[in-house]
């Protein structure tokens, strides 16, 4: 995704250090209707900002008594964050920051911010440098220290261009890479290079070029609701502070839409939608006929919404995959991409894309069976490093919003005890009390049943969805298509299909192929071979094509786009 870019040449050591701003800020300039801000320098500080042109339309930096701020994101909570400083009048989201920080000592007021951002402040009055994150991280930026000089930026491509840091490969962050299919902490493909930790300030001292950091929020600080709450009472609290969200996150700058699957979360986005006074796009992909897509239908009969439904075949999911990579900085599996073959046409459609990102962990109890795993793990690992990577395709054509990770919202979910949560139980009754029209009698695509059918019901229905996925599968195995549409698409199969076999296997089987160096080449040929024999890898096969794709385009600038195999 676009966003920020600098550098701090402590030690003068670049030849031409605007050249180099410059090449940064187009590296990550994605598409032809980006905006670029000036290239800004001072002392041996330099920075700038590429962005699509719906938040922060405003040049930055930002600037107030000598202190300039450049960010990315958004904030949702505008007008709470005003009053404390006791100003009615309207700024961007940078200004304000700036005067929060001026007003308010030792970055207190970061803790009162609802939103997803990334931000550099430069206080030439202390001379010293902040890069600041959301409290969830959830906004990337990426850094780099080394004698003295401080680099960062949005994309880890643009940090690849600094002279002096090593593009060593980071194998313990690979082999996460590989087995959990995201990176860990603040671990990226490269030693050198960082991700900054979510809640973080990381203070740079312009004097002696040293560095500190310090959290501002921990998952710790959410309290637990006692087990012996009243359910009615904990539904309404539930019910105000998500109809609070989704209005916030609804009626700020650009054309409102949203994705629209056969899931609970993105259905109960669009029922709290406020009136915004025209039909709200609702967007679905997936094979023609599939379980999202009728499901999807049900739900915008019921509404104010106009459907637009974008069918994923064996011949359109592929080719825009390979800049899929490239936007994402290879940390995103080829199998993830959902829906990046319509982002041009959805961006003609809305600005603002109305996320159900992870409703089903903060809400629902996806994340209840995982006892071996803390909040602070689940959010921090699997949310932060895995589902928001794939938001990121989103973000370089639309502005992405979350209402389901808004403060009060999410810090009430988290403290509701797990026996609530289980099965979703206490958001299927939120949801059936406020939103009774499209739940009570509209499936649900998890279980091909409406939220309303009982335990019998939905273990009959998974035992004989279990007999047909079985079913299924040797049909796979025998080279035949099943007639399936429960599933959206079936990348196991279109893996095995031509033009995309012999594409997959000339890539993995090169003679110059980079992922040697950290994972055996037999062990990747020898899923590869499974694989096109009928055995489903394609999760594996997905990280394992993906990571090379993306060494060739950072290393040896290779396969940035599918038209460039031929």
């Amino acid at each position: 995704m676009p966003g920020l870019v600098g550098f701090i040449d402590f030690c003068k050591r670049i030849n031409d250090p605007v050249l180099l701003l410059e090449k940064m800020r187009d590296i990550i300039t994605h598409q032809p209707f980006y905006v670029k801000d000036e290239l800004f320098s001072y002392n041996n500080f330099y920075a700038s900002r590429s962005h699509i042109n719906i938040a922060q339309k405003k040049s930055q930096p930002s600037e107030v008594g000598g202190v300039y701020c450049w960010l990315d994101g958004e904030f949702i909570n505008r007008d709470e964050l005003k009053t404390l400083i006791k100003e009615t009048m309207d700024f961007s989201d940078p200004e304000l920051l700036l005067r929060l920080y001026i007003e308010i000592p030792d970055f207190e007021f970061l803790l009162k911010i609802d939103g997803t951002y990334s931000a550099v402040i430069l206080d030439t009055n202390v001379n010293k440098l902040f890069l600041l994150t959301d409290r969830y991280g959830l906004r990337d930026i990426y850094w780099m220290h080394k004698e003295g000089q401080l680099a960062w930026a949005s994309e880890i491509k643009a940090l690849t261009l600094m002279p002096g840091f090593s593009l060593e490969i980071n194998r313990a962050g690979v082999e996460n890479l590989l087995r959990w299919r995201y990176f860990f902490d603040d671990e990226t493909w490269f030693k050198d290079i960082r991700m900054l930790l979510p809640s973080t300030v990381l203070s740079y001292d312009l004097k002696d070029g040293s560095t500190s950091m310090r959290r501002y929020w921990s998952y710790d600080d959410i309290g637990a609701i006692p087990k012996d709450v009243n359910e009615d009472v904990l539904i309404e609290t539930i019910a105000e502070l998500f109809s609070s969200a989704v209005g916030k996150c609804s009626l700020y700058e650009g054309r409102v839409g949203l994705t629209l699957s056969g899931g609970l979360d993105s259905r109960a986005l669009l029922a709290a939608m406020p009136d915004l006074g025209y039909p709200v796009p609702a967007v679905t992909f997936g094979k023609k006929g599939c379980a999202d897509v009728r499901i999807a239908a049900m739900v915008t009969k019921k509404t104010n919404a106009s459907h637009y439904v974008f069918e994923l075949r064996p011949d359109n999911w592929f080719p825009p995959r390979f800049k899929g990579v490239w936007w994402t900085d290879g940390q995103l599996s080829f199998i993830h991409m959902h829906g990046i073959e319509f982002m041009p046409e959805i961006k003609k459609l809305f600005d603002v894309h109305m996320n159900g990102f992870a409703g089903d962990a903060v809400l629902g109890g996806s994340f209840v069976g995982l006892r071996d795993l803390t909040a602070t793990q689940k959010f921090n690992q699997h949310v932060r490093r895995f589902t928001n990577t794939g938001k990121k395709l989103i973000n370089v054509f639309v502005e992405s919003r979350l209402p389901f990770m808004s403060n009060k919202l999410f810090e009430t979910a988290l403290g509701i005890p797990a026996e609530m949560k289980n099965d979703s139980a206490i958001y299927k009754k939120f949801l059936l009390k406020h939103y009774p029209e499209l739940y009570m009698d509209i499936p649900w695509q998890k279980t091909g049943l409406p939220i309303t059918a009982g335990k019998v019901q939905v273990k009959f229905k998974r035992l004989l969805k279990r007999i047909k996925n079985k079913f299924n599968k040797g049909l796979r195995k025998l080279g035949l298509t099943p007639d399936d549409n429960d599933i959206y698409s079936d990348y196991a199969l279109w893996l095995r299909l031509e033009p995309v076999k012999s594409i997959i296997i000339k890539i993995l089987t090169a003679k110059d192929a980079l992922y040697p160096e950290w994972i055996p080449r037999e062990t990747v040929l020898s899923v590869l071979n499974d694989h096109m024999s009928g055995i489903d890898h394609s999760e594996k096969l997905g990280v394992f094509l993906t990571s090379e794709i993306w060494l060739q385009q950072i290393l040896n600038g290779k396969y940035r786009t599918y038209e460039s195999l031929f």
